[in-house]
């Protein structure tokens, strides 16, 4: 008899705690209820002045990266909202003013969502036109928004400024006695970058990033192999090629006409990066004390212009053009690109298709 009262005894004891618990569950939940989101705290308005992005934009990222960010759902939320408010102001005093310690604590939580991000809105919102229908596409947009024909996009390099690195660091040195990276981009004729390779030491020429990419093979290919008569246009710091078509380095009245017509359409490009810089100002190294190695700075421009692509996708509002980020180093490299064997025949054929532009033009 006295097992049994015990057990009963037990038994009770068990329902009580496990009441007890669920009603520790039940005013949780209420409390998570009453208290808002992180992003609820303050105005739509407030909201993209700060992040850049609208609360929707942000929620979709956070969906993306769930299943990889270990936080708590309220701490990487808070984690997330720091980084793209690093990114967008480009400095962290307006952030953080607690001294050294919280400084590098900011650095190292970045470096730890960084690659999550990039790993996820890089692959979704930075596609290069693989399918021929997607690139019909494209080459209709130019030719109705910017009357050029047979146009795949636009390209062209930008100088991001990096704290002296400790290793190699000649070799980050631009023309402007700079270090930074020359970070590679192409547009399409909607200021979306199909392409970047941010991968590039400061004072890698922007001809010699192109004749070594990725891009300029594949649009060898559909030109030759597969009769895709289709180019990219690029400013003097690039070659003439038959898929790559760069302004006449002459000054005859004709040239002029033609390049002022052809600065016009590759406007696009321009404005694409001063948004981009102007949008995430970390680009524009407005704070030296927040600084990072090359290799972290190339996952930081990737994400950048993820997020860049995805504020066109989600119609985001635009952000005023910062002066800053429409310095442009004047490089002229010679229309005939010696880096390549058969440069002579390039420049000929590329010649013709220039001629061709130029009669539509």
């Amino acid at each position: 008899m006295n097992y049994l009262l015990l057990a009963f005894l037990a038994h009770m004891v068990e329902e009580e705690e496990e009441a007890e618990r669920q009603q520790q569950r039940r005013l949780k939940s209420r409390k998570r209820k009453r208290e808002p989101n992180e992003e609820e705290k303050i105005s739509d308005e407030q909201f993209l002045q700060q992040y850049r992005i609208t609360k929707m934009v942000f929620q979709e990222i956070m969906d993306l990266i769930d299943e990889d960010i270990t936080a708590p759902t309220r701490t990487a939320k808070i984690q997330v909202m720091t980084l793209l408010r690093v990114l967008a102001e480009g400095s962290s005093w307006k952030i953080i003013d607690q001294g050294d310690s919280c400084r590098f604590d900011l650095a190292r939580m970045m470096l730890e969502i960084l690659p999550i991000l990039e790993f996820h809105l890089c692959p979704k919102f930075i596609k290069w036109p693989q399918g021929p229908m997607v690139r019909k596409r494209i080459r209709e947009g130019f030719l109705s928004k910017w009357s050029v024909p047979s146009t795949l996009g636009i390209i062209d390099c930008t100088q991001v400024q990096l704290e002296k690195p400790s290793e190699e660091f000649h070799l980050y040195l631009n023309k402007n006695n700079v270090h930074s990276l020359n970070v590679s981009l192409i547009c399409d004729n909607n200021g979306r970058f199909m392409a970047v390779d941010a991968s590039h030491p400061g004072a890698t020429g922007d001809a010699e990033i192109w004749s070594n990419s990725d891009e300029r093979r594949f649009m060898e290919k559909i030109y030759d192999e597969d009769d895709e008569k289709c180019w990219l246009l690029a400013d003097r710091s690039y070659p003439l090629e038959p898929w790559l078509i760069s302004p006449y380095r002459v000054k005859t009245p004709n040239a002029i006409e033609f390049n002022q017509k052809f600065d016009k359409a590759r406007s696009v490009m321009t404005r694409s990066i001063a948004l981009l810089k102007s949008r995430w100002q970390i680009l524009l190294y407005k704070d030296p004390t927040l600084s990072f190695l090359p290799e972290h700075m190339t996952r930081i421009v990737n994400v950048c212009v993820a997020l860049h692509n995805m504020c066109i996708l989600r119609n985001v509002p635009d952000v005023k053009i910062d002066p800053a980020s429409r310095v442009k180093d004047d490089v002229v490299f010679d229309e005939l690109n010696s880096l390549l064997p058969d440069a002579l025949s390039l420049r000929d054929e590329g010649a013709l298709n220039r001629e061709l532009l130029k009669q539509v033009l």
